[in-house]
């Protein structure tokens, strides 16, 4: 439906895909999907999804990209790009890391965060790394963009569908 025409008229691989989403949760989505979820889920482009708490005010001054690191390292597909959007701003970035508390070492972001700082100070982006503890990554990020002004975060998504979507949720929707 609604995606198609969305990726029909958005084939410059230049052009960024920019679009709201409900943030409906679970069984809300189950029972009435998400074309936003669909095109991120789809896309082969970074897509910017505007929140509903979203503030239609742009913030008076920018402040850092967050990027979300759920331990991939590296091999994160988000990492070029928020290296991308900090360069474009000259923006500081900042790589977040949500441990569960049953983890070993909670209060330490993982060896592999190291590699993507290392990775986005080699291109040049003043970069830190935290880790917060939460059993809800979603609540977690929410969090620290309230305590510290996000300009952008910048996330990868699993693409999880049907019943995983439904049990496991989605971050990036949250």
């Amino acid at each position: 439906g609604r995606a198609f025409w969305i990726y029909r008229y958005t084939p410059d691989p230049d052009r960024i895909v920019c679009m709201t989403t409900h943030g409906r949760g679970r069984l809300r989505w189950a029972a009435l999907g998400s074309t936003a979820e669909h095109v991120v889920r789809h896309a082969r482009r970074p897509v910017v999804l505007v929140g509903r708490h979203c503030s239609p005010d742009w913030p008076g001054r920018l402040e850092r990209v967050l990027l979300c690191n759920d331990g991939k390292g590296i091999d994160d597909p988000a990492v070029p790009v928020a290296a991308q959007w900090a360069s474009a701003l000259g923006l500081p970035a900042q790589v977040l890391y949500v441990a569960h508390p049953l983890d070993t070492s909670p209060d330490r972001p993982p060896a592999t965060l190291d590699r993507v700082v290392a990775k986005l100070r080699g291109e040049g982006v003043d970069t830190s790394a935290i880790c917060r503890v939460s059993t809800y990554v979603p609540g977690a990020i929410a969090d620290d963009v309230g305590e510290t002004p996000a300009t952008i975060v910048v996330m990868a998504s699993h693409a999880r569908t049907g019943v995983a979507r439904v049990a496991l949720g989605s971050v990036a929707m949250g």
